[in-house]
């Protein structure tokens, strides 16, 4: 059975929605549509120039990682480590006011690097994946809830944000490991 018949193909991707009349011959058998993508791709001058802003970001990171001041918390967070990978058991043979879980996860790190009186420094760049992990959380929810080019700015400009990038990123803040959780979860929400 076949017919002519006037019918509209919604096409839509990243927050554009276009309605296309179409004329075509329908059939028993009903093709699938066609997901078009409405949204202009990101020009390569501002691709590059995002490039630079992430490498001027990283570059200024790993300096702030080996020429910033140590907060006092920072070795008291290690001396946490070093009791786990001692075998003590935090509450019992030794009182900290923080969540377990963030230190637990840097026990293996700081075993593997040993004790050395420039412990902080590798413990700081240890933590560079879950700054990662948090700008690339943003990138993804943003481009999830706008586009790509938000995503991409979203990011960039979450790395670079002072507030987000000196003090909430030393081996002192064990809120990394609670930001990057959260990020995740929004990102769950955000993508279904």
């Amino acid at each position: 059975m076949h017919r002519i018949a006037s019918a509209f193909l919604i096409c839509g991707g990243n927050n554009a929605i276009a309605i296309v009349p179409t004329h075509r011959l329908m059939t028993e058998v009903e093709e699938r549509p066609v997901r078009v993508s409405l949204t202009p791709a990101i020009p390569m001058r501002e691709k590059l120039l995002a490039c630079v802003v992430v490498f001027i970001g990283l570059a200024i990171r790993l300096v702030y990682i080996h020429r910033f001041r140590f907060d006092s918390d920072e070795p008291q967070h290690l001396h946490v480590v070093w009791g786990w990978i001692q075998g003590m058991v935090a509450y019992r043979d030794f009182f900290d006011n923080h969540t377990p879980l963030f230190h637990i996860l840097y026990a293996p790190v700081l075993k593997f690097f040993g004790e050395r009186a420039d412990i902080l420094v590798p413990m700081r760049l240890a933590l560079l994946p879950l700054y990662f992990l948090s700008l690339w959380c943003v990138h993804r929810m943003s481009t999830v809830l706008s586009d790509k080019r938000t995503g991409l700015w979203a990011a960039i400009f979450a790395g670079i944000y002072p507030y987000y990038f000196f003090p909430r990123s030393s081996f002192a803040r064990t809120t990394c490991g609670r930001r990057s959780g959260c990020l995740r979860c929004w990102l769950c929400w955000a993508d279904g």
